[in-house]
């Protein structure tokens, strides 16, 4: 293969299982993953926990998601708000649901509960067990990023 100079690369006449790994492989992955509407819709379930350091998983992934359209949180204390007027003081269409009944009762084709917050140790919180549970049940698919195994 040829760059467009005209010239041909070293590393290109390697054959494929040879050559160095493309640092920005992840990023065209990523970027066909959009291309070919793969995005998934998620809930984050954040009860209780919005407002404190402890939801930052749920702030971030407010602000920015590549690999998921977030389509609610659940937190029961803020039911029926907008957060992203609660988290920066502007508006971004993705409600408060004071639970995952009435989110998935709200929305169609979610696939995904996601944990969104870090707690101290990593330990899921009791509270959020029978939620977690209930996904299940509903076919979600649940992401955590705590410490603790689900199984546990």
């Amino acid at each position: 293969m040829k760059n467009l100079t005209g010239v041909e690369r070293e590393e290109e006449k390697k054959p494929p299982s040879c050559r160095q790994k493309n640092p920005n492989e992840s990023l065209n992955i990523s970027i066909s993953y959009f291309r070919e509407g793969k995005i998934q819709k998620a809930l984050i379930l954040c009860e209780g926990m919005f407002d404190s350091a402890e939801g930052k998983s749920t702030h971030g992934l407010l602000r920015y998601s590549k690999r998921f359209e977030i389509v609610g949180v659940i937190d029961s204390t803020h039911a029926g708000e907008d957060s992203g007027y609660l988290l920066d003081g502007v508006p971004n269409g993705i409600p408060f649901y004071g639970s995952l009944g009435e989110a998935l009762s709200k929305v169609s084709g979610v696939k995904y509960l996601i944990v969104g917050v870090a707690t101290d140790g990593g330990k899921l919180p009791q509270s959020f067990r029978e939620t977690v549970k209930d996904a299940m049940r509903n076919g979600l698919n649940i992401v955590s990023g705590l410490h603790e195994f689900l199984s546990d």
